[in-house]
């Protein structure tokens, strides 16, 4: 038998790799024997493909660890995750996520000086 953690890395990672822009968290709640699961944006969390695959991981991980407790958030959720174990985060400000078959990686443009972008002036005319 797999161990949790393990099982659910693998189920995140397919998650993420199924809708790259979503923004994955996860969090073990030790002292109530959780994971929680955070899809933002919510979008995503009330997207039907999305929850199909949720409903998926939910029984898979129920019959496998019965002992313990998965859920899924989000953004509008009374739990809020505080120190995430992992996070594929896919929409970010500034930063762009690039797939490849082998790894993903971010780019950060956040520091980029907007002299390299120029002026942007959406006025419209009449």
């Amino acid at each position: 038998m797999k161990n949790p953690y393990k099982f659910i890395e693998e189920k995140l990672k397919m998650l993420f790799e199924r809708f790259p822009k979503a923004n994955i968290r996860y969090e073990h709640r030790e002292s109530t024997n959780t994971h929680v699961v955070e899809i933002t944006p919510l979008f995503f969390y009330n997207n039907d493909s999305y929850r199909v695959i949720e409903t998926e991981i939910e029984d898979e991980f129920e019959v496998l660890f019965p002992a313990e407790t998965i859920i899924f958030i989000s953004e509008d959720s009374l739990n809020k995750i505080s120190n995430p174990n992992i996070e594929h985060l896919g929409e970010r400000k500034g930063k762009v996520c690039i797939i490849q078959t082998t790894h993903i990686q971010f780019f950060n443009f956040t520091n980029i000086s907007p002299k390299y972008f120029g002026e942007n002036n959406y006025a419209l005319a009449a």
